[in-house]
C-alpha cells in the first residue's frame, strides 16, 4: 500500500515555481497619474505573474502569485507609511493635524 501511495505521488505534475517578484509589475502601474488607472492596478501583478509562470494557472500557481503581489502590495504601503510618518513626526514627537504634538 505504502509503495502504491509513493507511486501516485511521484507520478503527479509538480510545479516549480521561482518567487515573483511583483514590484516592477506594481510600480509600472501606480506611475500612471489617473486615479481609475491606479485603483486598475490591483490584481494585474497577479495576472502577470499567472500568464508568464509555468503552472501559474494551477490552484498552487494562483495561490503562489497571489501571495507574491500581496507582499508587492505591503511594501508599497510600509514604503508609504514610512515616508508619511517621517512627515508628521517633529523632535520625534507626533504632530497633531491641529498644530501642537502629543
Amino acid at each position: 500500500m505504502r509503495i502504491a501511495l509513493a507511486l501516485v505521488f511521484l507520478a503527479a505534475p509538480s510545479v516549480a515555481q521561482e518567487a515573483w517578484d511583483s514590484a516592477p509589475d506594481i510600480a509600472a502601474c501606480m506611475a500612471a497619474d489617473d486615479a481609475t488607472a491606479k485603483r486598475a492596478c490591483i490584481g494585474k501583478a497577479a495576472e502577470n505573474c499567472m500568464e508568464t509562470s509555468e503552472g501559474g494557472y494551477t490552484t498552487l500557481g494562483m495561490s503562489m502569485c497571489a501571495a507574491a503581489e500581496t507582499d508587492g502590495w505591503d511594501a508599497v504601503l510600509n514604503a508609504e507609511y514610512t515616508r508619511t510618518a517621517k512627515g508628521l513626526s517633529i523632535g520625534g514627537k507626533w504632530r497633531k493635524a491641529s498644530g501642537g504634538t502629543f
